[in-house]
């Protein structure tokens, strides 16, 4: 006489011990928290958050006869977009867009030159007012914080120089070198104006120099002299 068939009995997993439960309840929340670091470092081009194009700019009240599309280049190439920190996982757009946001456009020329009137010049004139924030300790303009507002300012009369005559737009270029002199201090509420001029363009070194004037008190806080280079391929790497 044939036997039943019996019934298949469940498969039971087997009893994990206190130990391997501790084990696997710490993987999971060391692969929780690798999930959560590598989301802050992500690369940079990932990260950046780009604001939307000011199509309101109004150039009309910058004196200087190059063209409404040429200074608008030169506001634009001012915009610095957000990056994620890697430290806090906030976002922070740089130290130098704090200055950038105050400072106004107030010329971009390009003229003879005086002494070669065959010979064109850049000329691009920007305007800040010091304040708390730019001080050293002792109340006055921080040097760095002119320096860098020179930095800024000094590759714009070359920029507008080859937009205007006919060159690709776009390269700035970098500082090799930076001279200041400085002749005077600024104080919070003094404005200030930087006149930046170009001195000589080769196919890759630029020259040039920049005056920082205080409106307010009328006499020159800085002065500087500049060599700008267009990095080659490799360096780029």
């Amino acid at each position: 006489m044939a036997q039943p068939a019996r019934e298949a009995e469940p498969e039971t997993e087997p009893a994990s011990s206190p130990c391997a439960t501790d084990l696997i309840n710490t993987l999971r929340l060391a692969n929780r928290d690798l999930q959560r670091q590598c989301s802050v470092l992500k690369p940079i081009s990932t990260r950046q958050i780009h604001a939307p194009p000011e199509d309101n700019v109004d150039t009309s009240q910058v004196k200087g006869n190059v063209s409404p599309e040429v200074k608008l280049a030169i506001l634009d190439s001012l915009a610095q977009p957000s990056h994620i920190l890697r430290t806090t996982g906030k976002p922070f757009r740089g130290f130098k867009s704090e200055f950038v946001s105050r400072m106004q456009l107030a010329e971009a020329s390009v003229l003879s030159k005086a002494e070669e009137p065959d010979k064109l010049e850049g000329r691009v004139v920007f305007e800040v007012t010091v304040d708390e924030d730019m001080l050293n300790e002792v109340g006055t303009m921080h040097g760095g914080c002119l320096a860098m507002i020179i930095e800024i300012c000094s590759p714009m009369p070359i920029y507008i120089l080859r937009a205007s005559t006919g060159n690709t737009y776009g390269v700035l270029g970098v500082q090799q070198s930076l001279n200041i002199v400085f002749h005077s201090p600024g104080v919070p509420g003094d404005k200030l104006r930087i006149v930046s001029t170009t001195l000589t363009l080769g196919s890759r070194a630029r020259s040039g120099r920049s005056e920082v004037w205080n409106v307010t008190r009328r006499r020159l806080v800085a002065s500087a002299g500049y060599i700008n280079m267009v990095p080659s391929e490799s360096s780029k790497l």
